[in-house]
């Protein structure tokens, strides 16, 4: 009896992937190739944040520079500061 590998394109490339190796960023998902692309990009940008809310609804930060958004409650664990204009955590 063989397995079913549930197949999903990648939002990016467009490929139809395997599900179980890509990554969901926002309502999208990204092919392994595409996820290390996009993280290499944001990884190295010099961000310029402004508040945003995405399409889930979720207050956060856009970089205009790379495209990248974090939401404001997950900004503290990726920078080690809080997002901008937001109040300090306790």
């Amino acid at each position: 009896m063989s397995e079913t590998i549930e197949l999903q394109g990648c939002e990016h490339c467009g490929e139809e992937k395997n599900l179980e190796l890509m990554t969901r960023m926002g309502d999208g998902w990204f092919c392994e190739d595409c996820y290390a692309d996009f993280k290499t990009h944001f990884d190295a940008c010099d961000h310029k944040w402004s508040p945003h809310v995405d399409e889930m609804g979720d207050d956060g930060q856009y970089c205009e520079r790379c495209s990248g958004f974090v939401r404001n409650e997950d900004f503290p664990l990726l920078f080690g500061e809080p997002a901008p204009g937001t109040p300090p955590a306790h």
